[in-house]
């Protein structure tokens, strides 16, 4: 409200014979004049858009890397946003960690939605732990955006180390012979827990012997922990080499120059060869214990057959969930899922080479927290709406399933305790709803988890392990689809070390490798149900019967679906 000063003049008296100018001054007067008040924003999240990026794509926060939070916000409101500040606060203090706690936006016009990015860094000083980040959009008005609370993983430096653990040599001839081509082939594994950056791997041999392959120098990048390198030397030996031995020297370097193993492997002229016979002798052991020493030699994840046809209304999401331990505080390593991440990865490679998906309509998450899961699955339900009735969907999941307290099961992310799951966990009969929503032409779904609270290795519902699982009605079962489960009621699914693989995942992905893919949903099931259980007899472990769900609207025709259609 202002005040006006006003100053009243005199009045000019004209007369008839002339003028007369009167001068004076009134006593000051004052008024207000009220503007109308200012009409609020309304600040509202953008549903689906909070986002954590990192420059390595693991959702984890590591030493030495940039990371960002990101989201957007929306004026719903009467009046535009301005003067608008996004804030950012940790809910716990975390040593090595640099952001931005405030940052100024520029105004905001009603219904217009402005993205928010927050630069996080991350110091050689971060420790292993869970940041809780808590955001949010003030206005001075005080009609701010309700704040919202995204929690990520953080993990502190551990030492990697790369080394060649296996090799073998092969050539078209039984024996290794001079002026004969043959290949060394190297495997590379970083054995430790720790990330190994800016891997290189050089090859050093005698003159005399010609390396034809352009591979000399390898710059392999960066190395998770148990991630392998399989390298392949293309090599001839000339008549000028004279000696009955060939020395070849693997040479491994990374970022920090101590973190790994060179290797000196030799060769002898006239030694045999064969496709993956291993001339090395014996196996070394992880130093942590934790991670399986890579070997060349396997069984479902080599020679996959390669489907020339390809499905362009085909998508698949899948998900391993491996590493239980490092997200919950308190959790044993004997709690994690093993070979849940390797059959994972190994699923996605038959997605795409058996079933004829293309890669950019697969997605995979290895660890995956319960808001990865829940964007990715609305992400997939919106496509299936638009596809309208065209697509095909396959759902294939590796890791802890849990029931609550009234025997509902539930898929388990790494970050949520089986305590919480209720409240954060993915209810099974749920996600087949979710999955089928939008009418679409076939969903597939692999469950290779077990519902009782007990893990391939320990149980994390020590306290609910005589909760009996509801079997799922398949009267609730709707649209167009099929369940392959591992195993019924409360029995584990179960893994063996040897194949690498939890084993209903190893016999699922051996069928579809024999019969490259063309094999029908009733002849798969049969077969799953006899090897299975027959495998684990044999090695005289706990028996698991995988089990086959169907809707009512598939009943008369599921049978006859083949992979390949």
């Amino acid at each position: 409200m202002k005040r006006y000063f006003i100053l009243l003049f005199a009045l000019l008296t004209l007369h008839a014979a002339g003028q007369t100018e009167i001068k004076g001054r009134s006593q000051p007067q004052y008024f207000n004049i009220t503007k109308d008040p200012p009409k609020p924003p309304i600040l509202v999240l953008v549903p689906g858009s909070l986002q954590f990026a990192d420059a390595d794509g693991n959702q984890t926060i590591n030493v030495n890397e940039s990371a960002n939070i990101s989201f957007e916000v929306q004026n719903k409101g009467y009046g535009a946003g301005i003067g608008l500040v996004a804030t950012a606060k940790t809910k716990n203090t975390i040593p090595g960690l640099s952001f931005d706690s405030r940052i100024n936006l520029s105004s905001l016009a009603i219904n217009a939605t402005t993205k928010v990015s927050i630069p996080i860094t991350a110091g050689m000083d971060l420790p292993d732990g869970l940041a809780s980040f808590v955001l949010g959009v003030e206005e001075p008005n005080g009609f701010n955006m309700d704040p919202v609370e995204i929690q990520i993983s953080t993990r502190a430096f551990v030492s990697p180390l790369v080394k060649a653990t296996d090799y073998t040599i092969t050539s078209e001839s039984s024996n290794l012979l001079r002026k004969r081509p043959f290949d060394l082939q190297v495997l590379v594994q970083n054995v430790q827990a720790g990330k190994a950056e800016n891997v290189q791997v050089n090859l050093q041999f005698p003159d005399g012997v010609i390396l034809m392959s352009d591979n000399k120098q390898l710059f392999v990048g960066d190395m998770e922990a148990g991630q392998t390198e399989n390298i392949t030397y293309n090599l001839i030996v000339s008549d000028r080499y004279q000696s009955e031995t060939i020395p070849f020297e693997i040479k491994v370097s990374e970022r920090y120059g101590r973190y790994a193993e060179n290797r000196t492997i030799t060769a002898t002229i006239n030694q045999s060869t064969a496709g993956n016979k291993l001339i090395v002798e014996g196996k070394q052991k992880a130093a942590t214990g934790n991670i399986t020493i890579a070997t060349l030699t396997s069984d479902v994840d080599r020679d996959i057959p390669q489907n020339p046809k390809q499905y362009p209304n085909r998508y698949a999401l899948i998900i391993g969930n491996e590493d239980y331990a490092t997200y919950q505080r308190g959790l044993k390593k004997e709690s994690n899922v093993d070979f849940a991440a390797s059959d994972a990865r190994s699923f996605e490679e038959y997605a795409k080479k058996v079933l004829g998906i293309k890669p950019n309509q697969i997605t995979t998450l290895i660890n995956a927290q319960n808001y990865q899961i829940e964007q990715e699955l609305n992400r997939l339900k919106q496509i299936i709406e638009h596809r309208e009735g065209q697509a095909e969907v396959f759902f294939y999941y590796s890791g802890h399933g849990v029931p609550d307290n009234a025997g509902n099961a539930y898929i388990l992310p790494v970050n949520i305790s089986a305590t919480e799951v209720e409240q954060a966990g993915f209810r099974v009969d749920k996600l087949y709803q979710s999955l089928t929503a939008n009418n679409p032409q076939r969903v597939t779904v692999f469950m290779d988890a077990c519902f009782s609270g007990a893990g391939r290795n320990q149980g994390l519902l020590a306290a609910k392990a005589a909760v009996r699982i509801k079997p799922t009605d398949e009267d609730l079962l709707k649209g167009n689809l099929v369940v392959f489960t591992s195993s019924k009621d409360e029995q584990k699914s179960q893994f063996d070390a040897d194949k690498k693989h939890g084993v209903f995942t190893y016999y699922l992905l051996k069928k579809l490798k024999e019969t490259k893919g063309n094999v029908s949903y009733d002849e798969l099931a049969d077969y799953l149900r006899r090897e299975v259980p027959l495998f684990l007899l044999e090695k005289r472990k706990d028996v698991q019967n995988p089990q086959l769900l169907t809707s009512p609207q598939v009943e008369r025709i599921w049978s006859q679906w083949n992979f390949i259609d």
